[in-house]
């Protein structure tokens, strides 16, 4: 683990988003959600005040069940709807874990259904939250978390359908309030607090995804073995300041996650040839911003 290449990481997200947004993040979804206490304590020390998990992680973390009625709707709601506050190194930092079924639902399943029916369906289910809720003292926050830019491909006209009958009928329910999470934490400061946190990600609160699998380790092998090579030869000799970050720019690519999510099993792709020689030409481009030669096999 290269604490110093997470921080690079962390920070360098963050100066795109203020670039882009034209202000400061407040808090993060972490890649892939995946969360360890290291990785908290670098989110924290940026000033960022909260992080997205999966559910799976605060049941792992706390012994906590989440119980579910036959339909998939929510009864923890008191348990899952609320925000905790976490020790992270020298700060603290406050953790909301999504809703596993509705995250899932607008991923996998909405798409395939009538825009009207899929967004009855969500509604209702938010609406068997809020009757959970009923007796709670604060708000409750319902965290929907998924991969944006995946799922609209298979909704009917991306999505919008889908999204204007979903939002006609938030619009009209003045019980739910749809709003970011800084302006819910604003009103609703955590005050559950977590011992401790478990390391893993959105799938299966673990990494099985992207290590273990023997192509997937071969691919961290490579990018080890080149990174270990740069930090070598910028050591032993002297380069400019650009040849140096356009180096480092190719091992920070190389350490994206999207790689090792397509190596191996689980996952395969028409597109796994042109995968992996991307990767290979991130690592090659290392050595030849350097002015080292590549003998191909």
């Amino acid at each position: 683990f290269h604490h110093e290449d997470a921080v690079y990481q962390v920070r360098a997200g963050l100066e795109l988003y203020e670039k882009k947004m034209g202000q400061k993040a407040r808090g993060m979804w972490p890649s892939e959600m995946s969360i360890s206490p290291a990785a908290l304590e670098i989110i924290a020390s940026q000033k960022l005040n909260w992080a997205i998990a999966d559910e799976a992680l605060l049941c792992k973390s706390t012994g906590y069940s989440i119980f579910r009625d036959e339909y998939g709707n929510l009864n923890s709601a008191d348990t899952l709807c609320q925000p905790y506050e976490l020790t992270a190194g020298d700060g603290k930092i406050t953790l909301l874990f999504r809703e596993l079924v509705l995250s899932n639902e607008l991923s996998f399943s909405y798409g395939s259904r009538n825009a009207e029916e899929a967004a009855s369906s969500m509604y209702m289910r938010l609406k068997h939250i809020q009757q959970r809720l009923y007796n709670s003292e604060r708000e409750g926050a319902v965290v929907i978390a998924l991969d944006g830019e995946n799922c609209w491909e298979t909704y009917e006209q991306d999505g919008a359908l889908f999204l204007r009958e979903l939002y006609k009928r938030l619009s009209k329910d003045i019980t739910l309030n749809v709003c970011t999470i800084s302006d819910y934490l604003s009103r609703n400061p955590a005050t559950a607090k977590l011992d401790r946190i478990e390391t893993g990600s959105w799938i299966g609160a673990d990494f099985h995804i992207w290590i273990g699998d023997p192509q997937k380790n071969q691919a961290w092998d490579l990018l080890s073995t080149t990174r270990n090579f740069l930090v070598k030869e910028l050591k032993s000799q002297s380069y400019s300041d650009e040849i140096k970050h356009a180096a480092w720019e190719e091992i920070y690519a190389a350490e994206g996650s999207d790689w090792f999510w397509w190596f191996g099993e689980p996952n395969n792709s028409a597109h796994d040839h042109i995968f992996d020689q991307q990767f290979r030409l991130r690592l090659q481009n290392v050595y030849k911003i350097l002015g080292k030669i590549i003998l191909k096999n």
